[in-house]
């Protein structure tokens, strides 16, 4: 897009021990305002967001949140995937 970069979330699907799928979904805030949906494991958005830095985060059950600090740049495009570690419980948001 001109003038703005694209930035792609998706939830990882993670698999428990005994093969059921552990689903959770995450609320997705950017510069701390809450963006309109919610998205779950195996699910992705799509945001077309000003060049500039910002702080992206993905919060799991209203309590654990892991916050990323990126500097947008024009006309590049992110890929950022949540996932869930199922072992400590801890949300893991690399880029």
């Amino acid at each position: 897009m001109e003038n703005a970069a694209l930035v792609y979330i998706y939830v990882d699907v993670q698999v428990s021990a005994d093969d059921n799928t552990y689903e959770s979904d995450y609320n997705i805030r950017i510069n701390k305002k809450p963006v309109m949906q919610r998205i779950k494991e195996g699910e992705y958005m799509v945001l077309n967001l000003k060049p500039q830095a910002m702080t992206i985060s993905a919060t799991k059950k209203q309590v654990q949140e892991k916050v990323l600090n990126l500097d947008l740049k024009t006309g590049q495009i992110y890929y950022l995937k949540i996932k869930n570690n199922l072992e400590g419980d801890t949300l893991e948001f690399p880029i």
